[in-house]
């Protein structure tokens, strides 16, 4: 386990949790006097760049102590959210970011996949149209126009489940109301962790598109586990029609 994913851990077990701390429990413990400082300054240095990666990436956030002059780290929320909406590793999680240029080709292959087995219907071109957009936004690094664009897909493929199974519904509804309406068809069979990949599109694409003081800024790992969702969805979608060319599963970019 490479030590970046146990000071991750770390801070999700034991935070909050000052830097201080952090660089005490990653210190080697050496019985050479003459090599302790210099070991002590490598500690912090490691340390230093570990915890900015993480602060970076939306892994962490840092939260005032209680004497409000040491600033202490915590987990995201996102990183409990993420990790049982599609069950990965904190090791999945920090390494998706070096799997970007993956995720952005089994975005087009699904595009084109999409383009070759869908049938006409009243929201195929909508869907084309949608999954361009969202490859260009993955690739270009545009992660709250990916967050919205990956909610679009998810209620799209909710409301062709609904037409298919001849449920009326409202346009209008939201991703939440779509996926409670699909569980109660009969004989349907949602992935549970659907509901945690339609909240963490919320709290980044409602930010997004209403103007607030404070917006947060989704970082690319959070982006491309949507991502990951959205590609899932379209794979058992497409299997209804027929073999599809899509990589076997976006999770093992």
């Amino acid at each position: 386990m490479s030590e970046i994913i146990r000071v991750l851990r770390y801070i999700r077990d034991r935070g909050p949790v000052g830097e201080e701390a952090i660089i005490e429990e990653f210190h080697p413990r050496s019985h050479q006097v003459n090599q302790a400082g210099t070991e002590a300054f490598r500690t912090q240095s490691r340390m230093s760049a570990h915890l900015g990666s993480l602060l970076a990436a939306g892994l962490v956030v840092l939260r005032p102590g209680g004497n409000n002059r040491e600033m202490l780290y915590c987990a995201s929320p996102l990183v409990g959210a993420i990790q049982g909406a599609l069950g990965i590793s904190l090791a999945d999680l920090i390494g998706m970011q070096s799997r970007h240029p993956d995720a952005v080709q089994s975005l087009r292959c699904a595009t084109a996949e999409l383009e070759r087995l869908l049938p006409p219907s009243g929201y195929r071109a909508h869907l084309i149209a949608t999954m361009m957009e969202l490859t260009g936004c993955v690739d270009r690094g545009f992660y709250s126009a990916a967050m919205a664009l990956a909610g679009k897909v998810l209620e799209i493929c909710l409301k062709e489940r609904l037409l298919a199974a001849g449920v009326a519904f409202d346009d209008n509804w939201m991703l939440g109301t779509l996926l409670s309406r699909v569980k109660d068809l009969p004989g349907a069979y949602l992935d549970p962790s659907l509901a945690n990949v339609a909240n963490i599109i919320k709290e980044n694409r409602n930010p997004a598109v209403h103007a607030r003081q404070e917006v947060p800024l989704p970082s690319p790992e959070q982006a491309l586990v949507v991502t990951n969702a959205v590609l899932d969805v379209l794979r058992k979608k497409l299997l209804t029609y027929g073999p599809t060319a899509l990589p076997p599963r976006a999770g093992q970019w």
